[in-house]
Order: structure tokens, then sequence, then C-alpha cells
């Protein structure tokens, strides 16, 4: 980012904002394309080369996965998992033996909406 005097060029002092038509942000690339959809091209050539179909190569990643995972290596697993389907959402479940006040039970049922 350029600066001036410490302050960034193209935004406002007040709001720390950019004004209008000044945004520093290029974006992503004309013709970049999303990990997924160079996976599932890579996928389709593979599968083709070895006269499978994308599902079943689809299928033989995931048990390769899953046999590293059960030696106890998780980053393969993890990696295709994250780059397939984001990240694992985490719940958190709240149990008590009294009755549970309101915010616990606000709380709760934001999380389940989740």
């Amino acid at each position: 980012m350029s600066e001036n005097n410490g302050d960034v060029i193209g935004k406002d002092p007040a709001t720390g904002q950019f004004k209008p038509g000044h945004t520093m942000a290029k974006g992503r690339p004309l013709g970049s394309r999303n990990w997924n959809t160079v996976f599932s091209e890579a996928m389709v050539k593979i599968a083709a080369a070895n006269n499978k179909t994308p599902e079943e190569l689809e299928i033989m990643l995931q048990e390769v996965g899953i046999n590293r995972a059960l030696r106890g290596d998780h980053r393969y697993w993890s990696e295709l998992q994250k780059r397939n389907y984001g990240d694992i959402q985490k719940q958190v479940h709240v149990t008590t033996d009294d009755e549970p006040s309101d915010k616990i039970k606000r709380l709760a049922e934001a999380i389940n909406e989740d």
C-alpha cells in the first residue's frame, strides 16, 4: 500500500474507509480459477486415464485418507476435507442438572441453528 505521511492514500482519515472509487484491493485476477474447479478437472482427467469414473477416483482418495488417518497421519485427510468441504464446524453442548437460564437456552438455540 502506498502511504503518505502515515495516511493510506484513498482512505478517509476520519472513518478509515476507502473513498468511493479509491479501493486498493485488486480482487481475484482475471482468468484465475477456483481450487475446486481445478481439482475436479484433474479428477476427470486422471479417472479417464485409469478407466475409472471421477466418483470411483474420489472414493479411492477418501479411502487413502481414512487409511492414513487410522495410522495416525491426519494431515492428508484434514487437508482434503478442508479443501473440498470447508472447515469442520465445532458444536458446543451445554447441559446442567439445574434448569438452564434463559441466556444459556438462547446460546444453545443459536448454536443449533448453525
